[in-house]
């Protein structure tokens, strides 16, 4: 059974998809402060973490809280955004997939499930992805540039891993979607270029450049340093 953090206001909204989410097999906990967010997430073997921005009323002070305990564990987050707050997907918050208003639990049950197989599947290797002073440990799921560690959501280290090993290829996003994603992905491109975008801003500075765009066909991943 995957156990599930909803991080949101304890209104009727919040409280009908903790229920329906728990009818298709989950655990629910749920967290409205800094205190219970922090105990939950130290006493809790948890799976992954929904914030539910559709809530006016969550408390700003727990994006911190929930950004440190994602660094600290690696734990996959969730969005539920409404239409006026597609911004917070290019504020740099570290979200791994997300749902936009009108949804449903059942659609959101569906990412979820897929976000937690897809991380399931990753078994370690003992090898390296490695391109100048960019190295991924596959056996750690761990990105270093120039010696330091670059912390990524899930679907960005995914996506960074794809690029890396297929380097000097032009992928169109709908491919990227396909292998990243998976074929069965509810969302549109823009997610594609969402997700390089946090990326380039993570991996990427006056000194090093790794993705290229090309207008009109897709991204590449550079085949030389």
């Amino acid at each position: 059974m995957f156990r599930l953090l909803i991080v949101a206001s304890n209104t009727s909204q919040s409280q009908k998809l903790s229920s329906e989410l728990i009818q298709d097999g989950f655990a629910c906990y749920n967290a409205s402060d800094k205190e219970s967010l922090a105990c939950l997430a130290s006493k809790q073997i948890l799976d992954l973490i929904i914030i539910n921005t559709t809530d006016s009323l969550i408390n700003p002070a727990l994006l911190p809280v929930i950004r440190k305990i994602k660094t600290d564990t690696s734990l996959p987050t969730f969005a539920l955004l409404p239409r006026e707050k597609n911004d917070f997907l290019d504020s740099g918050f570290p979200v791994d997939d997300f749902a936009i208003e009108p949804w449903d639990a059942i659609e959101i049950a569906l990412r979820i499930k897929r976000i937690l197989r897809l991380k399931k599947s990753i078994s370690p290797t003992g090898q390296t992805l490695k391109h100048a002073d960019l190295i991924i440990y596959l056996d750690k799921c761990q990105v270093m540039l120039d010696n330091k560690q670059i912390i990524l959501t899930f679907k960005e280290y995914q996506l960074l891993k794809f690029f890396m090993s297929n380097k000097g290829k032009v992928f169109p996003r709908e491919v990227l979607l396909e292998k990243v994603w998976g074929w069965d992905y509810y969302g549109g491109d823009r997610t594609v270029d969402v997700h390089i975008r946090r990326l380039r801003r993570k991996i990427e500075d006056k000194n090093h450049t790794f993705i290229e765009t090309f207008r009109g066909m897709g991204y590449k991943f550079k085949d030389s340093g």
